[in-house]
């Protein structure tokens, strides 16, 4: 075989760990996870991430090895996919190898409180290696006078200059901890087998075959303070004879205007040592990475090191940038009319008749009353001649204010008598009280009348506590707390409880005692608290993500525990009036209890509480903060 022939081959052949002609490496491999494993497709991010990668390397030793790379992976519920395509070229000879494909991973949530998640994935794509013939040179096209004659003919003959073979990965991972913001140390461990079915890759060798490289992969991070967070990883690499092994760490700091700093030191084996800087700003991450050869190549004295730029762009989920109005829900909500009526002189009735455009079957309470004016009873039929009226309080249940007030019209017109003894009273009065009573529907009182609307005390939240009385009352509460909820049943209120749904004392301000563990402390105790759920603006509509990674976790969890019970607690911004941010708050929390109900858990075991815009997370001035408040919390808990 001709040398330079030879050269390039053996390159492509047996070098795969040196990434001339065979896999491409990145020294940011925590940047390019789709090329360390199938399973890493979707992992680390809420949305998407798009990765560009370029590296140049040997620039020293003729025209660099360099690759590029272009990485796009998505998370939709427990489900990762992704795509790629990678190009690296091997110096002179024009040696190119492509690889492009699409990975698909699964999680699954394991273990008592789902904070443990296995993952699989596979990677399914296309291999293809080209070189440039035009590139190379042979020895009979080199004379002894003239040296190297391109116009001499090689005498080679190549079937191809370019094969594309089928090209398929796996790979397992763990995880604890990477969905819970409260979990600080978040270790992970996996491993990949790429090129599994062996394709073939050499252009005059049938029987060559691309080796099967093993990866393995494992890191933590670990969050010193709200600020800072440590990242130590390594990843070893075994493909034919060679490995590779780096390891090193990474500090991240987020800045006073939330954008973050990344600082990190590596070392690859027997290769190079890596230093790393990262600065993201917003929702995009730029990387640069430069090795130091500390390889028998760096006595070379020809520049042997390398350097790496990438640049990731990862968006939040998409949110809606208009807010809308909650107008829709306000006017679905008719505001209940409280009656403010000064009594004067009165006489308690049980029926008025009203005209015959509006005839409603009220059943007024005993204590309703209408004014009669001072002049009332004309000379010649005086009231007690008339009729006599027993006082004796009526058996009639009370009607909900809101159809009091939907039922009475505006305006009514005036009269000249009310009909007081009509059949219906009279039946009334008769089973009531047990008064023989005369039933002459004639018989009335002619007397001047006011139109006025029945009196009724107004619940607005229904908790059996007057407004008046209420110091909640918007919000469903009982009449032990004035009307404001208490979800630990501690005897403090939410609102002034700093852990509302475990029973403490008010010397620690309703936190129970730390010292206890959760079996030994006695009341409600809170086995696990979920990721808050997040609405839009006026929305009570479910996002696909929250479904699986916060509300199906949820109800594992409640399957695993069959004597927990779970409080839903349901809050809005302060945009909007507070009755109608109660209301918005219910159907929040509605919308959730009904999921959870529809994949098995009993109703009897789901309790929801309603707040409205009393108890915001963050000030309410910005829209993030808006965002953050707009949101149903999800406590299991045993009682």
């Amino acid at each position: 075989m001709k040398r330079t022939l030879l050269h390039i081959f053996t390159l492509s052949l047996f070098l795969p760990a040196l990434s001339v002609a065979q896999d491409a490496r990145f020294s940011q491999y925590y940047n390019n996870p789709l090329l360390s494993s199938p399973a890493m497709a979707g992992n680390g991010i809420e949305y998407i991430r798009v990765t560009a990668t370029y590296r140049s390397q040997w620039a020293g030793l003729g025209k660099p090895f360099s690759t590029q790379g272009l990485f796009v992976d998505k998370v939709v519920s427990r489900v990762g996919i992704g795509g790629y395509i990678v190009r690296h070229g091997a110096g002179d000879a024009g040696i190119k190898t492509i690889q492009a494909g699409g990975n698909f991973s699964y999680n699954l949530p394991v273990g008592y409180e789902k904070n443990n998640t296995i993952t699989g994935g596979i990677q399914l794509g296309l291999l293809n290696k080209s070189f440039d013939q035009s590139s190379l040179t042979f020895d009979n096209q080199y004379t002894p006078d003239v040296g190297y004659d391109p116009n001499i003919a090689s005498g080679e003959y190549f079937a191809n200059t370019s094969i594309t073979r089928p090209d398929i990965s796996i790979g397992f991972m763990w995880q604890r901890g990477w969905t819970n913001k409260d979990i600080r140390f978040k270790p992970y461990a996996g491993i990949s087998f790429a090129h599994v079915n062996k394709p073939k890759e050499i252009f005059i060798e049938e029987a060559a075959v691309h080796p099967v490289k093993t990866t393995y992969h494992l890191g933590a991070a670990y969050q010193l303070n709200e600020k800072t967070e440590i990242r130590p990883s390594l990843q070893a690499m075994n493909q034919g004879p060679f490995t590779e092994t780096t390891f090193g760490t990474m500090l991240s700091y987020t800045l006073p205007n939330e954008n973050h700093v990344q600082l990190g030191v590596y070392d690859r084996v027997n290769d190079a040592v890596i230093a790393y800087a990262g600065y993201q700003v917003n929702q995009l991450m730029l990387g640069f990475s430069y090795d130091v050869n500390t390889s028998a190549l760096s006595t070379s004295g020809k520049g042997v090191d390398a350097f790496e730029l990438s640049l990731t762009w990862s968006p939040k989920p998409k949110r809606k940038k208009t807010p809308k109005e909650i107008e829709d829900i306000k006017e679905s909500i008719k505001p209940r009319e409280k009656v403010d009526i000064s009594i004067e002189e009165s006489i308690e009735v049980t029926s008025i008749e009203l005209p015959e455009d509006s005839q409603p079957e009220l059943a007024l309470e005993p204590s309703a009353r209408i004014i009669i004016p001072e002049k009332v009873a004309p000379e010649k039929e005086p009231i007690e001649e008339a009729i006599m009226l027993d006082t004796t309080p009526l058996n009639i249940a009370p009607i909900e204010i809101e159809t009091i007030a939907e039922f009475i019209p505006d305006e009514i017109p005036e009269r000249e008598s009310i009909s007081i003894m009509d059949k219906t009273v009279t039946d009334q009065l008769a089973v009531n009280s047990g008064m023989e009573i005369a039933s002459d529907p004639d018989v009335v009182v002619n007397t001047e009348y006011i139109p006025a609307k029945p009196i009724a005390v107004e619940d607005t939240d229904q908790d059996g506590v007057n407004d008046e009385q209420d110091e909640c009352p918007f919000i469903f509460g009982s009449p032990a707390t004035h009307g404001c909820p208490d979800s630990d049943n501690d005897g403090i209120i939410d609102q002034n409880d700093d852990c509302p749904m475990d029973a403490g004392t008010l010397a620690l301000n309703g936190c129970p005692e730390k010292e206890l563990s959760k079996e030994a402390a006695t009341g409600q105790t809170t086995i696990k608290s979920f990721n808050n759920i997040l609405f839009d603006t006026g929305r009570d509509k479910l996002r696909t993500d929250d479904i699986f990674e916060i509300i199906e976790r949820a109800i594992d969890l409640m399957y695993a525990n069959p004597d927990a019970q779970v409080i839903l607690s349901g809050h809005t911004d302060s945009e909007g009036d507070p009755r109608s941010n109660m209301y918005l708050s219910q159907a929040r929390a509605n919308i959730v209890k009904k999921y959870m109900m529809k994949q098995g858990v009993e109703e009897d075991r789901i309790s929801i509480v309603t707040y409205g815009e009393s108890m915001p997370l963050v000030n309410n001035k910005t829209e993030e903060g808006r965002q953050q408040n707009r949101r149903v919390e999800i406590n299991i808990i045993r009682k």
